[in-house]
């Protein structure tokens, strides 16, 4: 049903497909950085300067993640919709052009008004 909803977590990032206009819309309430972990934890302290674990280890799985998030969205060329990413720490962090490079070209707003409208053109 195209007026549905669906909730996910980690467990829709793999495997969940849905072309056309089944998706249309993907919402992200927080970047999908992985929860701690042993092996995470691990693979920092091997580095040569554990000091770089964010940039060399968390946050290159979180783009990973975060493009097969989008890759929901964007199963085709012929496919389009929006990504509304919620976590502020898109504009206020400095990795947030590592975000902007990650995903599909596409035009980038921060007015949801903007957004909605481009869901309406792209319907008609």
């Amino acid at each position: 049903d195209e007026t549905s909803v669906l909730f996910g977590v980690e467990s829709c990032w793999e495997g969940l497909d849905a072309p056309g206009d089944t998706l249309k819309t993907l919402v992200m309430t927080r970047l999908p950085f992985a929860p701690p972990h042993s092996v995470t934890d691990a693979r920092i302290h091997q580095l040569s300067n554990p000091t770089h674990g964010f940039r060399e280890v968390l946050l290159p799985e979180m783009l990973l993640r975060l493009k097969q998030g989008a890759g929901r969205l964007i199963r085709s060329m012929t496919d389009t919709g929006v990504i509304a990413i919620l976590d502020p720490r898109t504009i206020q962090k400095s990795y947030g052009r590592d975000i902007e490079y990650s995903l599909p070209s596409a035009r980038i707003v921060r007015n949801p008004k903007a957004a909605v409208q481009f869901l309406d053109n792209a319907v008609r």
